[in-house]
């Protein structure tokens, strides 16, 4: 189900297994953001299970589209614990994909990985050719 957005939408990457993050904070952050640009979509990057649920049930208004989906008793990083790595990789690549054509991006501010998003924003050094993000950054 490979969905296109075709509307401006807010883009968050969420760590939560063991490395923790406040949903709270990014619930907040979705909150404001989306009512104050009127933005109805989320696009959702996460390693924890939950955190769909979470966000759904405390923003039922907006839109969440994710193309991973962690398993349930995930404790760690999920690069090293995945039992099929080629389709793990694919699907990391895909979110950093959708990341990256988002208008809002919200990273974890402890992950390596949104750090280095974060740097391919403002470098316009990206993994997708010919393709200069402009997105705000929102940090939690």
């Amino acid at each position: 189900n490979e969905t296109i957005i075709t509307e401006p939408y807010i883009s968050i990457h969420y760590r939560n297994t063991d490395m923790k993050h406040d949903i709270r904070k990014f619930i907040k952050k979705i909150k404001r953001l989306s009512k104050y640009h009127k933005i109805k979509y989320l696009f959702l990057a996460s390693d924890d299970y939950s955190a769909y649920d979470t966000i759904k049930k405390n923003i039922p208004h907006i839109e969440i589209i994710r193309k991973s989906h962690p398993p349930k008793d995930l404790k760690g990083d999920w690069s090293y614990e995945a039992t099929d790595k080629n389709t793990q990789l694919y699907e990391f690549l895909r979110d950093i994909y959708f990341i990256l054509k988002s208008n809002h991006f919200i990273p974890s501010n402890k992950s390596s990985v949104s750090k280095s998003i974060i740097k391919m924003i403002q470098n316009n050094n990206t993994i997708i050719p010919n393709f200069y993000p402009n997105i705000e950054i929102h940090n939690v």
